[in-house]
């Protein structure tokens, strides 16, 4: 049962009018206690701040919290590819966002206060995008210096099992991504040589009004500017004062021992089962990050698969209208499932009034390999009504 008062207050900043949504003003931004804010376009009494950088967290023994998880696959009889060989892996980062402390945004929000003569709403400035790019080189032991980059797909940040937030921005999140067969034996390979040195170039976007596109410049070695700015691909809305912008970037860099620290590699075989805790799926949802659901405050997809002792083993995932970038989840049971069985999925949606609709019926798949878009298609009346606007 939910909580009528928590219902009737997320829904009562669901339902505020787009006019009235965040629109910061990047152009009037100013210093209030060494803390530089930017005033909401209409409302006088709003004011946002920025985050700070990304860094990657480190265990507890100094190393840095990335993993690389190689597992094997050789075909199952269920899959109808029994005899293939493939690598699928995975290499996670976890990730920290440096934030404001609190003592900063209250002496902030007492000379907002003061200035203004009366109560002010002091908040992080709403993100609606994170882009992302990873480059790796070996390293030479001998020398020191580093080889040829390599520039590996593109991956997502995920929500982190440690704490999410902080009372302002998000504090922790992973960045995940899956690696295809030669890209990962590449990664492989320079793991197991020793030594390695890898890059992560980020930029956070948000909907704001500015006069360009990057508020903050994007940085970073030429490999990964240029794909972060081939993966941002901004549109520039001619005579539009809000566009997506990106309002801060920058790069982060870390040198791996992996003789020093070998369990940041880890081999697993997926000839029968995944092992309690491992990634299984892949899904993704865009509906909140593209703008598709507007009439939904969250959406759910249930899993359901066969453990390895025969009996079924459920697992929810959920996406969220007040994180649109959080729009890839890497699904793992809490306990090993059998992967020559099938399993079976079926997507539900809390619309803005807390009302719960089923979108699918469950839906059986053979497929472990394949990637889970539960991105909302748009119906044959909404094509039609799009196609009446075009003018020929």
């Amino acid at each position: 049962m939910r909580s009528s008062c928590v219902l009737c207050a997320l829904l009562a900043f669901c339902l505020v009018p787009v006019s009235l949504r965040a629109t910061p003003d990047l152009r009037r931004g100013f210093a209030a206690a060494e803390l530089t804010v930017f005033p909401d376009d209409r409302l006088a009494h709003r004011f946002y701040y920025l985050p700070g950088a990304f860094t990657i967290a480190t265990t507890d023994d100094g190393a840095p919290d990335l993993h690389l998880l190689s597992m094997r696959y050789t075909g199952t009889r269920a899959a109808g590819d029994q005899g293939t060989f493939l690598t699928r892996s995975i290499l996670t980062i976890r990730i920290i966002l440096e934030s404001p402390d609190s003592e900063l945004l209250e002496a902030a929000k007492r000379e907002l206060q003061t200035s203004r003569r009366r109560r002010v709403d002091l908040r992080p400035m709403p993100m609606q995008r994170t882009e992302s790019a990873v480059v790796y080189a070996a390293l030479n032991p001998e020398t020191g210096e580093t080889g040829d980059s390599t520039l590996l797909p593109s991956g997502s940040l995920e929500e982190s099992t440690e704490a999410e937030t902080s009372g302002t921005y998000w504090s922790q999140r992973v960045f995940t991504l899956r690696l295809g067969d030669q890209d990962a034996q590449l990664l492989l390979h320079a793991f197991e040589a020793g030594q390695m040195a890898m890059s992560l170039g980020w930029a956070l976007v948000a909907n704001a009004i500015s006069t360009s596109q990057e508020f903050s410049e994007l940085s970073g070695s030429p490999e990964l500017v240029a794909a972060l700015r081939e993966r941002l691909d901004l549109e520039n809305p001619e005579g539009e004062a809000v566009r997506p912008v990106v309002v801060r970037a920058g790069a982060t860099a870390v040198e791996l021992d992996t003789a020093r620290w070998p369990h940041l590699l880890k081999k697993i075989d997926l000839n029968s089962a995944v092992p309690p805790g491992y990634a299984a799926l892949q899904i993704y949802c865009y509906d909140f990050r593209n703008g598709l659901a507007k009439d939904t405050f969250e959406k759910r997809i249930d899993l359901s698969a066969q453990s390895v002792a025969g009996t079924p083993v459920g697992l929810s995932v959920i996406f969220k209208s007040d994180t649109p970038d959080l729009y890839s989840h890497t699904a793992r049971f809490s306990i090993a499932v059998r992967l020559d069985q099938p399993f079976s999925y079926r997507v539900r949606e809390v619309a803005l009034d807390g009302q719960e609709r089923l979108v699918t019926d469950w839906t059986e798949s053979h497929s472990w390999a394949d990637v889970l878009d539960i991105t909302r298609r748009p119906s044959e009346e909404e094509i039609e009504h799009e196609a009446s606007l075009i003018d020929f």
